[in-house]
């Protein structure tokens, strides 16, 4: 119990020195997520926002031969036969930009608006960039300008040592007990089972076919966590399952089937009525416990299932 203790102690710290990086702003329409950087500072994080002239600067100032030295070293780890050598090459040379960017401004997570607004300048999708943001990096990651659940992929990432994957609430399985998660193709190769790209489904602001993870996490123990800022300030939401053993759907997203030990369609009209975002991160290993002394530290309600 004490080291839980501990451990979660050690978090605060960190969130304390967390620096985010912010290019762009949430999702039209996506409210859930939105939040005051007044509200950020509470629980600890700065902000640093970079313009996207910034990063369009980068881009171009990126040489040739240093895009396809590291297209070489993703080959050998990640399967890209069914992704065109333009797509892959503009991928990578985002990945470089943020990479630049993030040493530039100490950042120890990202988050980005890709659809027609990061894309337009990359001419690409930030799927794989993020993903090896996360793997080559050790950053943690968001989508969609969503900055709490930002927040929450770091604090998984220093809880497990391994990057969780991000993604939406999507459907399940009534028989098995089971929901399925997927999100627009970020996911940390370390994590997933045969790591493979495949064309983007979402093509927002960008020539080409873009590059997308299509993948399932490996199976094993897992933890959700969602943290929400609401009219009633920030709370936490943690539950644990098990990752189960699947195959890919053919989608053009990063996947996650997990089992979770009560019946499904409760559990999620609960989830609903807790008021959660539609974004979540999973991570792998059990620490629920961590994360109940973490709210508890941070004087943020703390909500279960």
């Amino acid at each position: 119990k004490l080291e839980k203790i501990v451990e979660a102690a050690s978090i605060k710290g960190k969130l304390k020195k967390l620096n985010i990086g912010v290019i762009g702003h949430p999702f039209p329409g996506m409210l859930d997520v939105a939040v005051d950087s007044k509200f950020v500072a509470e629980i600890g994080p700065k902000i640093t926002r970079i313009e996207l002239s910034e990063l369009e600067g980068e881009i171009k100032s990126i040489k040739s031969g240093d895009v396809d030295n590291l297209i070489a070293e993703v080959k050998k780890k990640i399967n890209t036969e069914y992704v065109s050598r333009d797509d892959l090459y503009k991928a990578v040379r985002l990945f470089i930009a943020y990479e630049h960017l993030s040493k530039r401004y100490g950042i120890g997570s990202l988050t980005v608006l890709c659809q027609d607004y990061v894309n337009v300048v990359a001419d690409a999708p930030s799927c794989l960039a993020l993903s090896l943001m996360q793997n080559r990096s050790g950053l943690a990651t968001g989508c969609e300008g969503d900055i709490p659940n930002t927040i929450g992929a770091f604090i998984l990432k220093k809880l497990t040592g391994l990057s969780p994957m991000f993604v939406d609430w999507t459907m399940y399985d009534e028989k098995k007990n089971v929901i399925f998660f997927q999100h627009c193709g970020v996911a940390d190769p370390d994590i997933v089972s045969c790591p493979v790209l495949k064309p983007h489904t979402e093509r927002f602001g960008y020539s080409g076919e873009g590059v997308a993870f299509e993948v399932t996490g490996k199976p094993g123990e897992v933890t959700m966590l969602s943290l929400i800022n609401d009219s009633n300030g920030w709370k936490m939401f943690g539950s644990e399952g098990m990752a189960i053993e699947s195959r890919p759907f053919s989608c053009g997203l990063n996947q996650m089937q997990v089992k979770i030990d009560r019946e499904v369609k409760d559990y999620l009209e609960n989830v609903s009525n807790m008021g959660l975002t539609h974004h979540l991160n999973i991570g792998y290993g059990h620490v629920l416990e961590e994360l109940k002394y973490l709210a508890k530290i941070l004087k943020v309600n703390f909500l279960s299932l």
